[in-house]
C-alpha cells in the first residue's frame, strides 16, 4: 500500500521532492515499499525511476527491521532510486534490544554485538560506504556529550538529533555537510561534541537562521 502511495503522489501532484520519513517498526513497512518500486519497474533504469518518483529523503529513525533483510534485499533494490538514505542506529537501545530477543534477528537501529557481528559490521560498513547512504551512529563518542542518545525517540527527544533530520528535510546535504564526523572505522557518522557550533557556522549556507 506504502508502494501504490508513492506512485499515485507521484503521478497525480506536482510535487518536487517526496520525503518519506518511518521511526522504529515503520521501517518493516518503509524498506520493502521502497524495493517493491523497484521491482514493479524492471525495465527502467535508475535514472528513469528517480525522474518518476521524485523521492528524495529517506529517513529511519531507530529502525526495526530485520538488519540483514534490509542490507542484503531492500538497500542494494532501492537506493540507486532515491536521492539520500539516512538511518540511525545505537547498540544500547533499549527496545531494539528487546525486540532482538523476541525476533532473534539484529535489527537494523541495533547492532547486536554478539554472535554475528562480524557480519553485521561488514553490512554496515559496504552499506555506509554508498555515497548516498548516511548511516549514523549515535552511541559512539571521542568525548562526552552534554545530551542523552540512548533513548530509542532519539529523533524528537534529543534535539541535536531532530535539528540534523531537520536540516536534511530541508538541504538534502550528506551527513559531512550537515556537522556530523565521519567515524574511524567507517561504520557511517557521529555526532561530535562540537555539534552546535558546527550548525551555528553552517546554517548561513543551508538557508537556516
Amino acid at each position: 500500500h506504502l508502494a501504490d502511495l508513492i506512485e499515485q503522489l507521484a503521478a497525480s501532484t506536482d510535487a518536487k521532492t517526496i520525503n518519506i520519513f518511518s521511526y522504529s517498526a515503520g521501517a518493516q513497512v518503509t524498506a520493502p515499499a521502497l524495493a517493491e518500486l523497484r521491482v514493479r519497474h524492471p525495465g527502467e533504469s535508475a535514472d528513469e525511476l528517480r525522474r518518476r518518483f521524485r523521492i528524495g529523503n529517506v529517513y529511519l529513525a531507530s529502525p526495526d527491521v530485520s538488519a540483514e533483510a534490509f542490507y542484503t534485499q531492500y538497500l542494494p533494490a532501492f537506493r540507486d532510486l532515491v536521492g539520500r538514505t539516512t538511518f540511525t542506529y545505537h547498540r544500547q537501545d533499549p527496545f531494539l534490544k528487546a525486540s532482538h530477543r523476541y525476533l532473534g534477528e539484529a535489527r537494523l537501529g541495533r547492532p547486536s554485538g554478539g554472535f554475528g557481528k562480524a557480519k553485521e559490521l561488514a553490512w554496515l560498513k559496504q552499506g555506509a560506504a554508498h555515497p548516498s547512504v548516511d548511516a549514523i551512529d549515535l552511541e559512539f563518542a571521542c568525548v562526552e556529550r552534554p545530551v542523552e542518545f540512548c533513548a530509542h525517540g532519539a529523533w524528537y527527544s534529543n534535539p541535536w538529533v531532530s535539528s540534523d533530520l531537520v536540516v536534511l528535510l530541508r538541504s538534502g546535504r550528506p551527513a559531512e555537510e550537515r556537522g556530523l564526523l565521519e567515524k574511524p572505522d567507517g561504520t557511517g557518522y557521529y555526532f561530535p561534541s562540537t555539534y552546535p557550533d558546527r550548525l551555528r557556522e553552517l546554517s548561513t549556507t543551508i538557508g537556516m537562521n
